[in-house]
C-alpha cells in the first residue's frame, strides 16, 4: 500500500479515446506529422520552455487526426471525443514535444499535465524541504 494514495481519475476515459491509443492511430498520426513539419517544429521551438508555454493543439489538427482515424477505420464519436479531448490535446502535444526533444519532452508534458501522483509527489517533496530548510 503507497504511503499516499491517490485515486485514478477515468472520467475522461472513452471508447474513443481507447481506440485511438489501441489501433495506434495517435502515435501514427503524430508520426507522420511530426515527419513532414519536423524542421519548422525544430526552428520554432528551440528551447522547451517555449514550446511548452506557446505550443498549442489547433483544430486543424484535430480535424486531420479525425480524418486520419476514419481512414483507419475509426468511427468519429462527437459526444466521447468531448469527454477525452483535453486528453488527446495533451498526448498529441506530448508526441510533438517527443520530436523535438526526445523522451524527456514527452514525459515533461505528460507529468506537467495532468499526471496526479507526480504533482503529489512533487508537492510531498517541496514542503519536505521547505521544512528541513526552515526549521
Amino acid at each position: 500500500m503507497p504511503d499516499i494514495f491517490i485515486p485514478a481519475d477515468t472520467s475522461y476515459y472513452s471508447n474513443y479515446y481507447a481506440n485511438l491509443l489501441r489501433k495506434s492511430i495517435l502515435s501514427d498520426f503524430m508520426s507522420d506529422y511530426t515527419d513532414k513539419n519536423r524542421e519548422l517544429l525544430k526552428s520554432k521551438y528551440s528551447k522547451y520552455e517555449t514550446f511548452e508555454k506557446e505550443y498549442n493543439v489547433e483544430q486543424a489538427l484535430i480535424d486531420s487526426l479525425i480524418e486520419f482515424a476514419a481512414k483507419r477505420g475509426l468511427v468519429y464519436n462527437e459526444e466521447e471525443y468531448k469527454r477525452s479531448s483535453e486528453e488527446i490535446k495533451i498526448v498529441l502535444k506530448a508526441l510533438a514535444a517527443r520530436t523535438i526533444f526526445g523522451t524527456n519532452g514527452y514525459y515533461k508534458v505528460v507529468n506537467n499535465s495532468y499526471d496526479p501522483a507526480y504533482r503529489k509527489a512533487i508537492e510531498v517533496i517541496m514542503k519536505e524541504l521547505n521544512s528541513t530548510s526552515n526549521p
